[in-house]
């Protein structure tokens, strides 16, 4: 038998397309489902360009609390990546450990934090922020034709690592 998943996201795109769905508190920028989707979408082609078939991959993300983290998390969901959010508020010791203990494919981060992860780190970066925003600038570049309607996943195959405290020794991914 085979199991259905349902994707929440093209649903109430479908459902309530004007209806809204983000608000950044931040920045006071509001997505409706059908954008919420659509940006999705364009990060899930822009996950496949950057790093082929994002299939059990892992993609490290180090952000505030942004639309941009739950935009870059639902792609990695459709696309069967793993998404790995990490702690900003960490040492670039911390992160360091934590990026070679994940080994992503791609580390997605704001640019206010370029300093404080490891040059030696050797996946491909895209950045988002004010300064430079290699993500928004990426997913501009998507055309059309190459937005993809998502897969069919495994609905056991791990979404995502979130990163214990350590209290007790070295974190451990979960």
């Amino acid at each position: 038998m085979t199991p259905i998943v349902l994707d929440f996201l093209a649903h109430n795109a479908r459902v309530w397309p004007e209806r809204q769905a983000l608000v950044e508190l931040v920045t006071g920028r509001s997505w409706s489902w059908a954008d919420f989707d659509r940006d999705a979408r364009r990060v899930e082609a822009v996950l496949r360009s950057r790093v082929g078939d994002p299939q059990g991959t892992r993609i490290a993300m180090v952000s505030r609390n942004s639309a941009a983290m739950l935009i870059v998390q639902q792609a990695c969901i459709r696309s069967g990546a793993i998404f790995v959010p990490l702690n900003w508020r960490l040492a670039a010791p911390e992160i360091a450990f934590l990026l070679d203990d994940c080994e992503p494919s791609l580390l997605i981060h704001e640019d206010v934090f370029t300093d404080l992860l490891p040059a030696s780190q050797a996946c491909p970066r895209l950045i988002v922020g004010e300064k430079q925003d290699d993500l928004a600038s990426a997913m501009a570049s998507v055309a059309a034709h190459d937005v993809g309607e998502g897969r069919r996943l495994d609905p056991e195959a791990p979404i995502t690592i979130l990163y214990s405290s350590g209290t007790t020794g070295k974190p451990k991914g979960a």
